[in-house]
């Protein structure tokens, strides 16, 4: 009798947690599904990607934070969407062919 108890209990909670994941991918394709006609849309008015306008936005918005803030490379990555300061400089040079230090002190002479 304990050992049908148990495997009652068992396939119960394997039908569950096959249901919860069938709802979770369910979930997972209509984001997806969005993310793609919103990308979609979002280059049909702009004419580029999402996420090369969201790259360009946070470089332009990191520059910024450059010349009139005293904070470290790492803070203004962190404060501008990127979780790696090492990607953040990467992509810093390839946007603007300068590493952030670099671009904060030719900005820091061209104020002076």
């Amino acid at each position: 009798m304990r050992i049908y108890k148990s495997f009652f209990r068992f396939e119960k909670c394997r039908k569950a947690c096959k249901y919860r994941l069938y709802r979770l991918m369910r979930t997972y394709k209509e984001i997806v599904k969005n993310y793609i006609l919103i990308s979609t849309t979002f280059k049909e008015f702009t004419g580029e990607n999402f996420s090369s306008y969201l790259r360009k936005l946070r470089i332009e918005k990191s520059k910024k934070f450059l010349l009139n803030t005293d904070m470290s490379i790492l803070e203004i990555s962190q404060k501008v969407g990127f979780e790696d300061a090492r990607r953040f400089a990467k992509v810093f040079k390839e946007e603007t062919g300068l590493t952030p230090t670099a671009s904060r002190d030719k900005r820091m002479a061209e104020k002076k």
